[in-house]
């Protein structure tokens, strides 16, 4: 077995540490939010209770 950083090369195969998925699942997070602000935006503005402010 074969240790570089947090990954393991066994014959070919490798495997990730669950940080390193956790890593991944950020990072492709962060890039969905980065180009999709618009989409972001609406979504959260139809939420209840998050549209426009209302009047008191």
């Amino acid at each position: 077995m074969c240790r570089c950083a947090r990954v393991l090369v066994c014959r070919g195969s490798v495997h990730l540490s669950g940080l390193s998925y956790l890593g991944i699942g950020l990072m492709l997070a962060g890039m969905f939010m980065y180009h999709q602000p618009d989409l972001i935006a609406a979504r959260w503005a139809a939420w209840p209770g998050r549209g426009t402010p209302r009047r008191e």
